[in-house]
């Protein structure tokens, strides 16, 4: 798959081969390269990986605001579901956010992805693992074999179907996508259209949250995302199209009603909104085996609520690339790299997922201890949101006080030690 992650680590397999030992192909299902969504948005964890595979020059070029070592504003936390809004916290962290659009990141990406490896309109179907390599079954009536398969395919990831097939997972253990009860709607409003309706709103200057606003393409663009939650359906497999719905301003206003005036002119300005049911993945207990491993969405898609999914699975890129590129490793060593990879990242992507979740029933006011409260509710004594603040800060700040290095270093470790004792039965 050639999204976001999947770049990623195409690119960092291609600068760290220092000894191009690599041939690299990737098999990508559609004609053209698309992303759907408008922003994404790249903690410091992430900036510091494409730092480390050297896109920080490109990068920056598609940043309305470089990285320059200030602390910056990147979420303005409100009490917003009430006529007279009520203002809680600001979170303020070095650098911020990096913020992009997700068209101008992939292409930014693409463009650094050296040779003819892209291999457009090869849908995976199935494939075979022997004991030397894997063979690729693709719908278009196609097969390739490679030594190492990586899944990035994404949340109805085929590589993981396969491989949990394969692993002979149990259909009792629920099905591998889930509904997570919220709807988001989403929407772009031209910057321009916002002022002159509402001069001044703070969607041109400050980010919001539960409806999250932040600009992207360098100011001219205000993304919207609003979030409605059924937690009785969380669980549950959704049935229909969950993605790209067409819905009309009139449900989007109707599901905000009695908000405070800010976001009502907000939601005025998408005239075309539409409606997204956000699924999961349920836990998996492995992301690798063999000469198989999943990476990003494929192992661990979740929700959006600390903005770690793309930077999660850029992590798994990073990992698995520096793994792949090692000295130690060889087509003999692929099922430990698997293996490693899968000791040190699976645990990982599926406490942030779980994290992801806990920080969006937080910022929803719908956490534990919090069920006497509703919607429109003013009854919520001060001291239990700013516990609230307090406690989503807890479950983000590591996103831009660490990096992922100790894992990957961790990772070279066991590969080197693995290595060597191979050395020394030989």
């Amino acid at each position: 798959g050639a999204g976001i992650v999947g770049l990623t680590l195409v690119v960092a397999l291609q600068r760290m081969d220092v000894d191009n030992k690599l041939d690299i192909v990737v098999y990508e299902g559609s004609d053209v390269l698309g992303e759907i969504g408008a922003g994404i948005n790249i903690w410091s964890r992430g900036w510091h990986i494409f730092k480390s595979i050297g896109l920080e020059e490109n990068l920056i070029k598609i940043l309305h605001e470089p990285p320059d070592g200030k602390e910056r504003l990147v979420l303005r936390y409100r009490k917003s579901d009430q006529r007279d809004g009520l203002f809680l916290e600001d979170l303020i962290c070095t650098d911020g956010i990096y913020r992009f659009h997700r068209g101008e990141l992939q292409t930014t990406l693409l463009a650094q992805v050296k040779g003819d490896v892209m291999r457009f309109s090869h849908r995976l179907t199935d494939y075979e693992e022997g004991g030397k390599e894997v063979k690729l079954l693709f719908e278009n009536g196609q097969t390739s074999t490679c030594d190492v398969l990586i899944g990035s395919d994404g949340i109805k990831s085929v590589v993981r179907r396969c491989f949990l097939e394969k692993q002979k997972v149990p259909r009792s253990l629920g099905p591998e996508i889930v509904w997570s009860g919220e709807y988001a709607y989403r929407g772009l409003v031209p910057k321009a259209k916002l002022q002159e309706m509402y001069p001044g709103h703070p969607a041109c200057t400050t980010p919001t949250m539960q409806i999250i606003t932040y600009t992207v393409s360098h100011l001219d663009l205000v993304n919207v995302v609003a979030a409605i939650c059924d937690y009785s359906k969380e669980g549950t497999v959704f049935e229909g199209q969950a993605s790209g719905l067409q819905c009309t301003q009139a449900e989007l206003l109707d599901a905000f009603k009695g908000w405070e005036p800010e976001v009502e002119s907000l939601l005025k300005c998408i005239d075309q909104p539409t409606k997204w049911a956000v699924q999961v993945v349920n836990p998996l207990d492995q992301y690798a085996s063999g000469r198989v491993v999943l990476v990003g969405d494929a192992a661990h898609a979740m929700l959006p609520h600390k903005g770690a999914g793309a930077g999660t699975g850029m992590e798994d890129a990073y990992i698995l690339a520096s793994l792949l590129t090692s000295p130690s490793c060889n087509k003999a060593e692929i099922h430990k790299v698997a293996d490693i990879y899968d000791l040190v990242r699976c645990g990982s992507g599926n406490s942030i997922a779980r994290e992801s979740r806990e920080v969006g029933r937080l910022a929803q006011l719908s956490s534990p201890g919090m069920e006497q409260y509703t919607e429109n509710d003013r009854s919520i004594p001060l001291s239990r949101l700013e516990d609230t603040m307090r406690r989503i800060r807890d479950r983000m700040e590591w996103l831009w006080l660490t990096t992922a290095e100790p894992e990957r270093i961790r990772a070279l470790n066991l590969l080197e030690r693995g290595s060597k004792r191979s050395r020394a039965v030989l």
